[in-house]
C-alpha cells in the first residue's frame, strides 16, 4: 500500500475543519441521507447560492477599494503611464501594495467562507465530516481538497494509476491552459473592451470596469468548487446504495470482474481518481470474489473484448457501472462519452444519452437515480 502523504494546504484545512466542526456535534447516519427530501435540496442550494454571492461580493468588493484610490490620483495618474513618472512612483508602489493586501484579505475571507460552506453541506446530507472508524480521515481529506482546489493525488491505496494511457505533452498542455484560464480571461475581456471603448481604457480610473468581472470571476471559480464539495459529500451514500443494489444480483466471477474493469477504465479514460470512484471500486471488490492480484484490470482493450464472455444482463450491469462511474464525478467530457459509447456499440444496444443527462442531474441534487 502506497504511503499517501498530506502537503501543508491539506494539512490547514484538516485542521480548520477539525475546529468548526467540533461546535457542531450531533447524531449522524453512517452512510448520510440516500435521497434528500425537498427541504434539504432547498437547503443545499442556499449553501452554494450563497458561497456564490459572498465570492462575487468580495469580488467586487475588492476591486471596487482599488477603483477608488486611482480615481483619488486621476490629477496626478491619468494613464497607466504616468505611474512610470518619477514623481509618481510612490503611487505605483502605493497600488501594488494596496492590491497586495486586498488580494491576501479576498484570499483569507474566501478560505473561510468556503470551508464553512464545505461543513454545512456535509451536515446537510447527514454526514459527519470526522468519522470514528475514519482512522485516515480520507472523508474530511476528500471534502479538504476540493473545498481548497487540490488536485486528486495520483497514488492510492487501490493502486490505480490514472494517468497509465494519458499523453504527456496533452496533459501539461492542459495543465497550463487551467493555470492561466483566469489570466486569458481578463485579457479577452480587456481586448474586447478596448475595441469597444477605444484608446480611452488606457486612463488608469477606468478600472472600474474591472469591478464586475473580478465579480464575476470570483462567484464563478466558487461555484466550481462548491459544487465539487457537494458531488463529493454526496458521493457515499450514492455509492452505498449501487453496491446495495447489485449485492442482490446473482452475478458470475467474469460479471463481477467486468464491473470492477468498468470503474478502473473510467478512471483511466478520465485521467483522475476521483475518491467517488475510489469508493466504488474498493466497494465492489469487496463483496466480490474476484482476486485483484491475478487480474487484469487496467486494460482498455481486454475490458472491450470480454464483453462477449457475459450474458446480456450482466453486460447491462457492466455498463451500467460505467455510467455511474461518470456520474460520480460530476461531470462527462468528449473522451468519457466516446468510450462510453463504443462500449454500447460493442454490446450491441444503444447508449441513451438523455437518460444518462437525467441521471447525474439527480445525482447532483440528491434525487433517485431511477430516471
Amino acid at each position: 500500500m502506497p504511503q499517501i502523504k498530506t502537503n501543508l494546504t491539506e494539512r490547514l484545512g484538516l485542521w480548520y475543519f477539525k475546529r468548526i466542526s467540533s461546535a457542531h456535534q450531533g447524531e449522524y447516519d453512517e452512510n448520510g441521507a440516500l435521497y434528500l427530501s425537498d427541504d434539504e435540496r432547498k437547503n443545499i442550494r442556499r449553501i452554494v447560492n450563497k458561497s456564490v454571492f459572498n465570492a462575487g461580493v468580495i469580488g467586487i468588493a475588492s476591486s471596487f477599494i482599488s477603483f477608488l484610490y486611482l480615481f483619488n490620483i486621476r490629477t496626478e495618474v491619468v494613464t497607466i503611464s504616468d505611474f512610470l513618472a518619477d514623481k509618481n512612483l510612490v503611487y505605483l508602489f502605493q497600488y501594488i501594495g494596496l492590491t497586495l493586501i486586498l488580494s491576501l484579505i479576498e484570499m483569507i475571507v474566501l478560505f473561510f467562507d468556503t470551508m464553512h460552506s464545505s461543513l454545512k453541506l456535509v451536515q446537510s446530507v447527514n454526514q459527519e465530516l470526522f468519522k470514528k472508524d475514519d482512522t485516515e480521515k480520507n472523508f474530511a481529506l476528500t471534502v479538504s481538497r476540493a473545498a481548497l482546489e487540490i488536485p486528486n493525488p495520483r497514488l492510492s491505496e487501490i493502486n490505480i494509476d490514472p494517468l497509465k494511457d494519458s499523453n504527456k505533452f496533452r496533459r501539461i498542455i492542459l495543465i497550463l491552459i487551467y493555470k492561466a484560464k483566469a489570466s486569458i480571461t481578463k485579457l479577452f475581456f480587456k481586448y474586447i473592451v478596448q475595441r469597444a471603448i477605444g484608446k480611452t481604457l488606457s486612463r488608469a480610473y477606468f478600472a472600474v470596469l474591472a469591478i464586475p468581472v473580478v465579480g464575476f470571476w470570483n462567484s464563478y471559480e466558487a461555484w466550481r468548487t462548491i459544487v465539487e464539495v457537494k458531488i463529493r459529500v454526496l458521493g457515499p451514500s450514492t455509492v452505498t446504495d449501487i453496491l446495495d443494489f447489485y449485492k442482490y444480483q446473482n452475478i458470475s466471477y467474469k460479471g463481477q470482474l467486468q464491473m470492477i474493469r468498468a470503474v478502473t477504465i473510467s478512471i483511466i479514460v478520465a485521467e483522475d481518481l476521483h475518491p467517488n470512484l475510489e469508493l466504488l471500486y474498493k466497494g465492489l471488490v469487496s463483496s466480490s470474489e474476484v482476486n485483484i492480484r491475478n487480474s487484469n484490470i487496467n486494460n482498455r482493450e481486454l475490458f472491450i473484448e470480454r464483453f462477449a464472455e457475459l450474458s446480456e444482463i450482466e453486460k447491462k450491469y457492466a455498463l451500467e457501472i460505467m455510467e455511474y462511474s461518470i456520474m460520480l464525478t460530476g461531470r462527462t467530457n468528449y473522451r468519457k462519452k466516446v468510450f462510453l459509447k463504443r462500449a454500447y456499440q460493442v454490446c450491441n444496444l444503444d447508449f441513451d444519452e438523455a437518460k444518462f443527462r437525467k441521471m447525474m442531474k439527480n445525482f447532483k441534487q440528491g434525487k433517485s437515480l431511477v430516471v
